[in-house]
């Protein structure tokens, strides 16, 4: 089983952050834009676990990453275009050796200045002969539930089958459960809600540190349900396994699954 995480915010690059990556002469976006393949900008786990602090655990996926902050001034960055993330995205797919790819996109905004909303999770979403399944994240708060709502309507009217949209709310606390659910079900009318994710001190926590929180029980049901609806194994379908998330320490969603399949 092999996945690969592509880092598509060309504006602030988060990929390096999250993964607690140190500097090093890795290949990005940038270099297929002038001329690498797309394979040879993959960074396999292994060269991944090398680039992380000692101890921590290698991930169980590959990546590519955005155009690196501080790259060479003398190369002109923009010369990385959506056309190359579709290019990327597409040559992966055709690979036997790629079961999954996953792109972490730029926050979406009303105004579309890098592209890549247009030229490119539009077409990918829009062509109903490929699978493809978008999935909108909003915090709690009612501006960012307003802004959600209005960007996966957008998407709607511009041809994006509602059916491959999914909507997350992160964030939830114990007493805004209930108010959770309800924003929840405000705006996901005519879509479809994936879940919600808590307030857990163990996902941020684990996040703070560069690990993978996947055991959680809120987001591990999140990440099967979302990887049931893209792939359609059983394996991952919430309803075939509820005794998953009644308790923290199972191996569930994306990097549970991996860690079974390897």
């Amino acid at each position: 089983m092999k996945v690969v995480l592509v880092d598509g915010n060309l504006g602030q690059p988060d990929a390096t952050k999250f993964l607690r990556l140190r500097e090093a002469d890795t290949p990005s976006m940038l270099d297929m834009a002038m001329g690498r393949s797309a394979l040879d900008v993959v960074i396999s786990p292994r060269r991944l676990a090398s680039l992380r602090p000692s101890g921590m655990e290698m991930p169980l996926f590959g990546v590519v990453l955005a155009p690196h902050d501080g790259s060479d001034p003398n190369v002109d960055q923009s010369v990385v275009t959506p056309g190359h993330y579709a290019d990327l995205v597409a040559r992966l797919r055709k690979h036997d050796g790629v079961d999954l790819v996953i792109v972490d996109t730029q926050i979406m905004e009303s105004v579309d200045s890098s592209g890549m909303v247009t030229d490119f999770v539009i077409p990918i979403l829009a062509d109903q002969s490929r699978s493809a399944l978008a999935v909108a994240v909003s915090d709690l708060t009612l501006p960012s539930g307003r802004n959600l709502m209005a960007r996966v309507r957008d998407l709607v009217l511009r041809c994006v089958p509602s059916g491959r949209i999914r909507v997350v709310l992160n964030g939830a606390k114990d007493t805004s459960a209930a108010n959770a659910a309800k924003m929840l079900d405000s705006i996901s009318t005519g879509f479809q809600a994936a879940g919600i994710i808590d307030n857990d001190d163990r996902i941020a926590n684990g996040m703070a540190l560069g690990s993978f929180p996947h055991d959680t029980p809120s987001l591990a049901r999140v990440l099967d349900g979302l990887l049931y609806a893209a792939t359609g194994q059983s394996e991952f379908d919430p309803e075939q396994h509820p005794d998953r998330y009644v308790v923290a320490g199972r191996n569930g969603g994306l990097f549970g699954w991996l860690r079974r399949a390897r």
